[in-house]
């Protein structure tokens, strides 16, 4: 579900902005969502954030990424 939500809050702010049409093509949301999660290769990883460096729809949709995948924290109970 985080992932759908990710996809089309990327599509919108893609559809919003103008974007460099000098800049490689924008990663998938899954590979955003791969780097927040540190499951790509360096290689992978850094090509993707050479490509966050220059495109600011893809830094925001990375951003909500991060804030999406955050834990919940619950509130502490006292012992016992």
């Amino acid at each position: 579900m985080k992932l759908k939500r990710l996809r089309d809050a990327y599509a919108d702010a893609f559809r919003s902005l103008d974007v460099d049409d000098d800049i490689e093509p924008c990663p998938d949301a899954s590979v955003l969502v791969d780097s927040v999660r540190g499951r790509l290769g360096p290689a992978t990883q850094d090509s993707v954030s050479e490509h966050l460096d220059r495109c600011p729809v893809c830094l925001e949709a990375y951003r909500l990424a991060v804030t999406s995948m955050r834990p919940v924290s619950s509130p502490s109970l006292p012992p016992g």
